[in-house]
């Protein structure tokens, strides 16, 4: 008498599964097998959302799909949710059939009470009544979010590790990762380009705040600089306006909390941004200073750290003096330079907090992050 209730149960029973599957990946797999252990089994998948998550259209997912197992293709149903999968099932089976959700156990406890909630009741997803919804386990194996990582990546071994299958497994007639690779493309390209667009309002701002911190600068002597130098040029004078905006930096906690993140980040293309606003140099005088004091040899040697030199009150052993040691004809003198520049290395290393911009080698010119 139990077994005959067991097997009645059993043939009763429906299971079903829906996702996104995008990009289907062994993990996905495995829980459609769960679902293919009941005599009756459905898969549902949305046809009409994309996005940077959703990124394959329907019908190459569905192609994805099969390719990944081909027991799936009778079993197959578009639908938009759990709720209107359930509808469309309650349709086909009735009120005496068994409901079994197939979900990982993190998902289940957030859909099957919702689904569980709804017997009976009518709602926008349509009306179901089910004898009984369960759930039936299915272990998350992968993460879609990893495979699609991979293709962002342009990481081949990676999407084989979190997709299951081999990248160049054909599917639609392309190798599964040129596939995912080539409909992630235009969501890629559309990030990289909003990236580019709040880099120039930052900049913007970094302006903005620059010209706030002219107009209520009081006028202050200059004795950061020395007058004595060689011939006043434009390079000079370049070098005279990177330590007063070094001091704009220092003074301005807005700017200091851009300067020091872009520092941390390694934002090397911010930081440019913000001397040529802050001296009127061009980009390729910028890089011009860069080279310039990586060749001499001053202090950290980076034309980036210059608002941190400041800070720290190293600004004149760190740049003038190294800078007036290149521009003079003194050897006796070039002598005495390069011995406080070796002394200073040394306290530079304990004075200037390490970030991940900083602590890189002091003699690593930022000119060689602009090339790359």
């Amino acid at each position: 008498m139990l077994l005959r209730e067991l097997f009645e149960r059993e043939d009763n029973s429906v299971a079903i599964i829906f996702g996104r599957f995008n990009p289907p990946h062994f993990g996905h797999v495995d829980a459609w097998k769960e679902a293919a252990k009941f005599s009756n089994w459905y898969v549902g998948t949305n046809q009409s959302t994309q996005g940077p998550k959703d990124p394959l259209p329907f019908e190459i997912k569905i192609e994805a799909m099969k390719t990944m197992y081909p027991e799936i293709e009778d079993h197959l149903v578009a639908e938009q949710s759990w709720f209107t999968l359930a509808a469309m099932v309650f349709k086909r089976h009735g009120e005496q059939s068994i409901l079994r959700i197939v979900t990982d156990p993190q998902d289940k406890d957030i859909y099957v009470p919702m689904i569980q909630k709804q017997n009976g009741l009518e709602g926008p997803h349509g009306y179901y009544k089910f004898a009984s919804i369960e759930w039936e386990k299915a272990d998350r194996k992968s993460e879609a979010s990893l495979v699609r990582k991979a293709v962002k990546e342009n990481n081949p071994q990676d999407f084989e590790k979190y997709s299951g299958v081999p990248a160049d497994t054909v599917v639609a007639g392309r190798p599964y990762f040129e596939l995912v690779r080539k409909y992630m493309l235009p969501y890629m390209q559309a990030e990289e380009e909003k990236l580019r667009k709040q880099q120039e309002r930052d900049q913007a701002k970094a302006a903005k705040e620059l010209g706030k911190q002219k107009k209520t600068k009081k006028t202050e002597p200059e004795q950061d600089v020395a007058e004595d130098a060689e011939p006043i040029d434009r390079e000079f004078f370049l070098v005279k306006k990177l330590g007063r905006l070094g001091k704009m930096v220092v003074n301005n906690p807005k700017l200091w909390a851009k300067y020091s993140e872009a520092i941390d980040n390694d934002d090397n293309d911010w930081i440019i941004g913000l001397i040529q606003e802050g001296t009127g140099a061009d980009k390729n005088e910028v890089m011009n200073l860069d080279q310039l004091f990586g060749d001499i040899g001053g202090g950290a040697g980076r034309l980036v750290d210059f608002a941190w030199a400041v800070k720290e009150g190293t600004w004149d052993e760190d740049f003038m003096e190294p800078y007036r040691q290149h521009r003079s004809q003194d050897n006796e003198v070039g002598e005495m330079y390069q011995g406080r520049n070796r002394t200073l290395k040394h306290h530079l290393s304990k004075s200037i907090t390490p970030t991940k911009g900083v602590e890189k080698s002091a003699k690593k010119s930022a000119g060689n992050f602009l090339r790359k």
